[in-house]
C-alpha cells in the first residue's frame, strides 16, 4: 500500500473509531464499565470520581510521524471542570480488544469548562506509530478539578 493512500485509511479508520461521543453524564453500565476498566479506582467507583468529559473528535491527520487530533470537549457535569487530562491511545488490533495499547500518549490541559459547555480540543503527537499497520485509537479525557473538588488521576496516569 503507498504511504499516501495508508495516511487516508488511518485518517478515516480513525475518525471511525471513536467518534461517537456519549450525550449524557455515564450510566450505571458505564460505569460498571469503567470499575472493570480501572479495578484500582476501588469497590465505590461513581461517576464523579473518574469525572470523565465528553470528547468528541472532528479531524486527525498524520504525516507518518505526526498525529494531528481536533475535537471538542463537553462538560456533562452540574458544575464547573477546572484542567483536563488527555490520554491518547494507539492499538494495533482494533479498540476494545484485550491487546493492551501499542503506544499511549498523555497531555494536561488548564482550561475551563462550564457546565453543559463545550471547548475547542486540538492535540499534536510524534510518535513512531503514526505510520504503523493499525488506525485503531481511542481519546479520553477526565477533568482535574469539579467544582470545588480534586478528581484523582485516572489509573496509570503519570505523575
Amino acid at each position: 500500500m503507498h504511504r499516501s493512500s495508508w495516511i487516508i485509511a488511518f485518517a478515516t479508520s480513525a475518525l471511525l473509531s471513536d467518534c461517537t461521543p456519549p450525550v449524557a453524564p455515564p450510566s450505571a453500565e458505564q460505569l460498571q464499565q469503567e470499575r472493570e476498566i480501572y479495578p484500582d479506582v476501588g469497590k465505590n467507583t461513581d461517576a464523579e470520581q473518574l469525572a470523565r468529559l465528553e470528547v468528541f473528535t472532528t479531524g486527525v491527520m498524520t504525516d507518518g510521524r505526526n498525529i494531528s487530533i481536533r475535537g471538542k470537549l463537553r462538560n456533562p457535569w452540574p458544575e464547573r471542570v477546572d484542567g483536563v487530562r488527555l490520554i491518547f491511545r494507539i492499538y494495533s488490533s482494533g479498540v476494545g480488544t484485550t491487546d493492551p495499547p501499542r503506544a499511549t500518549f498523555q497531555e494536561e490541559k488548564t482550561i475551563q469548562i462550564k457546565s453543559g459547555d463545550t471547548t475547542a480540543l486540538r492535540m499534536n503527537i510524534e510518535t513512531m506509530y503514526a505510520g504503523g499497520e493499525s488506525g485503531s485509537f481511542r481519546l479520553e479525557g477526565y477533568a482535574k478539578r469539579v467544582g470545588n473538588r480534586d478528581i484523582p488521576p485516572p489509573p496509570g496516569w503519570k505523575e
